[in-house]
């Protein structure tokens, strides 16, 4: 006999989440589970097995009013997004659903399928399988937890989340619980890490990819080196405090290895006597062309830049520098108008975007030195790095480097976490740095041949921790031919001049049209006042209008990322207001009289760069 609950919700999920219907259909009852009444009546689930007696996964007497008492038990009104861990029958989402507005967003991560399939068949879940801002992951794997985890975690980071918890679920499933918990949190900690660097930097971002458009043309593209070095060893030379102890070694084996350093290093490694074959600079900021001696650059090394630099340092590279294209969107705009220059994934720091070199220039293995992602003493960085200067320089009397140190590590008070390092002793590192070492992790789960030969700081999983003697004798056998990056020279640029100016001149005048209506929105600002339905229908006229044009609303939000993060907060504010519609018009005005200023200054300030940059290309 056909089941009538089943065809409603089978049909629903069938509409929109085609994907998860063909799962169902294809699905074999284990056996493991019964559904049965509970004594209201209604439907409760229990897990059985011949050796123990059932386990109910929900209340055998009132399961509705258990799930209501958990719902009401939680600031459900506080929060627009939400992850339901378990379903169950679904009477947790039957109640939350209740709860929420139609501009919620609900993620319900479910590791059975038998269970999922009899909460069709159990419970009519049409008007949670209606609700627009549901998500279903079923059963699913560890690559599309992590797809889908990292695309909703930036919302996630931004505007928070409230966890709705199925325990008996996760005592059911513990390693796959388990599993989504330490993906959630690190997919999380990279969103908050990234929000936090656009928030800082996102105006230094635009204006260094401006300055280094001419470099940009002219450079070859990382593109060009892929798999040029197949089997060729290679060292990541990171500023730890670890390379103190082994810098002098690698001079001895440096005609073994392709060295590949991140900017901080090159100071220590060119005092010590090794010269690199390739340098990466990929920070916005000044402190990163203190890594340099702008007035005596090494003749050997190639810089591998990033367009977010200061302009300076590929200035400094003119014959000697490649260039990939940057993950930040004004970065992937270029790269769409003047032709890709080649992407090596994604990073988050210097030293991971040197592993990423490594592997694709073809090198094997690829050995990681000074990579300590942790404080030694106090310390961050090796002797010679330019951060270790600054405390010698600045020392004066009793304010010794020692203390300067100190004082330097007190001000990660706030991200400082306890762990043990590679040897078991306790260490400390910091947030940021703990989600370096996860994205190292998940990048060498590819790359079977990764060593860490860092001698300190965090263990790095999937990097076979061996000391840099040992490596040089055993996996670096024999001198090799140091022509083999000759090749360099013979690159060419690939750029698309013409297209770039055009679309930057069509650019142009897209702003210029804002310009003109936004001034006058922002000259009658005063006037607004006093017909707010006037200015606010005006003002949601030009957000339908900005997103209608995604590609302008990206350029702008990559120049203006704070402001339009408060801008989405207030708006995250308004949507999950529970007042008068006076008050809901109230808070849309003063967003909206907030944002106006910005809106302009950001169209403005924009118009005026590219009108500079055309000048000179």
């Amino acid at each position: 006999m056909s089941n009538p609950i089943y065809q409603k919700n089978a049909f629903l999920i069938e509409k929109r989440f085609p994907y998860l219907q063909n799962k169902l259909t294809s699905s074999q009852a284990s056996g493991h589970f019964q559904v049965s009444s509970s004594k209201s009546g209604t439907p409760t689930l229990s897990f059985i097995t011949e050796s123990s007696s059932p386990k109910y996964l929900h209340s055998a007497y009132q399961p509705e009013t258990e799930a209501e008492k958990l719902i009401n038990g939680l600031p459900v009104n506080d929060y627009l997004s939400f992850i339901v861990v378990g379903s169950g029958l679904g009477y947790s989402l039957l109640e939350l659903t209740k709860k929420v507005s139609k501009n919620a967003k609900i993620l319900l991560i479910e590791n059975s399928l038998e269970i999922f399939k009899l909460a069709l068949e159990s419970l009519d879940l049409s008007e949670v399988l209606q609700h627009p801002g549901l998500s279903l992951l079923i059963s699913p794997s560890s690559t599309e937890l992590n797809e889908t985890l990292s695309r909703e975690a930036f919302g996630l980071a931004l505007n928070g989340f409230l966890p709705i918890i199925h325990k008996p679920s996760m005592s059911l499933f513990p390693d796959f619980f388990k599993e989504v918990d330490v993906i959630l949190n690190n997919a999380i900690q990279e969103a908050e890490i990234n929000q936090k660097t656009q928030s800082k930097f996102s105006r230094m971002f635009f204006h260094n990819i401006m300055e280094n458009i001419p470099a940009i043309i002219n450079s070859p593209g990382v593109s060009e080196l892929k798999s040029k070095m197949i089997g060729t060893p290679a060292v990541v030379v990171s500023a730890g405090p670890s390379l103190d102890k082994n810098i002098e070694l690698l001079k001895s084996g440096a005609e073994k290895l392709i060295i590949i350093a991140v900017s901080t290093a090159l100071k220590p490694l060119l005092r010590a006597g090794v010269s690199p074959d390739f340098i990466v600079a990929i920070d916005p900021d000044d402190i990163t062309v203190k890594g340099f001696d702008l007035k005596d650059i090494p003749v050997k090394p190639w810089l591998l830049f990033d367009p977010t630099v200061p302009w300076v340092i590929p200035e400094a590279f003119k014959d000697r520098r490649l260039v990939l294209d940057s993950e930040v969107y004004f970065s992937k705009w270029i790269a769409q108008k003047n032709g890709s220059k080649g992407n090596l994934g994604k990073s988050l720091s210097v030293a991971h975007t040197g592993l990423l070199l490594a592997k694709h220039l073809g090198c094997s293995p690829v050995i990681l030195l000074g990579q300590d992602l942790a404080f030694f003493k106090n310390r961050m960085h090796c002797s010679g790095a330019y951060y270790q200067n600054d405390f010698i320089e600045l020392a004066r009397g009793p304010i010794t480097p020692n203390y300067l140190e100190k004082e330097k590590f007190k001000k990660y008070a706030s991200s400082l976490k306890e762990t043990l390092d590679i040897f078991g002793q306790k260490i400390n590192t910091t947030i940021a740095l703990e989600s370096y070492k996860h994205l190292f992790e998940s990048e060498i789960i590819r790359f079977p041949d990764v060593i860490n030969a860092t001698e300190g700081g965090l263990p790095i999983a999937g990097a076979k921790a061996i000391t840099l003697k040992e490596t040089l004798v055993n996996h670096c056998e024999g001198k090799m031919q140091k022509d083999r990056i000759d090749f360099l020279t013979n690159l060419k640029s690939n750029s698309d001049t013409i297209q770039l100016k055009k679309s930057m001149k069509t650019l142009y005048e897209i702003l210029n049209e804002w310009l003109k209506k936004l001034s006058i929105l922002k000259k009658n600002i005063n006037l607004n006042v006093k017909n707010k339905d006037k200015f606010l229908n005006e003002m949601d006229g030009m957000y339908r209008k900005l997103t209608a044009n995604p590609e302008l609303a990206q350029l702008l939000q990559g120049l203006s990322y704070k402001e339009f993060l408060e801008w989405n907060h207030a708006n995250h504010k308004i949507e999950s207001a529970n007042d008068t519609p006076d008050k809901i018009k109230e808070l849309k005005f003063q967003r909206d009289q907030n944002f106006l200023p910005t809106l302009w200054q950001t169209c403005h300030s924009m118009q005026q760069t590219i009108k500079n940059v055309l000048n000179k290309i």
